[in-house]
């Protein structure tokens, strides 16, 4: 394994690790906070794209260095359809009704 490969994983772990913590944070939002956060982060994405598509091009050039496989640069490349989905993702998820806490 490359040394940007190791750095590449150890970054993914970092993140993931992060990931992890906030979503302990967030479990205990209510929903409509919870909602509230999801819409913005939509209106950001949108409102970032340009930016998210330029920088994300750094990254895959990155990936392509350390040998990524095709497959997975494929499906980490953004472009503003891929952005405006992801966005569109958040709104659904916003609009389902909160499963926290729930019994079924």
């Amino acid at each position: 394994m490359s040394a940007e490969q190791k750095s590449l994983g150890d970054e993914a772990i970092r993140l993931g690790k992060q990931a992890k913590a906030a979503a302990r944070e967030l479990a205990s939002l209510s929903a409509e906070e919870k909602n509230r956060a999801l819409r913005l982060m939509a209106e950001r994405l949108e409102t970032r794209c340009d930016f998210l598509v330029k920088e994300n091009e750094k990254d895959l050039e990155g990936a392509r260095k350390a040998s990524i496989s095709n497959a997975v640069l494929d499906r980490i490349a953004l472009d503003s359809d891929r952005v405006r989905a992801m966005a569109r993702g958040l709104r659904d998820v916003a609009a389902l009704p909160d499963p926290v806490h729930e019994i079924v």
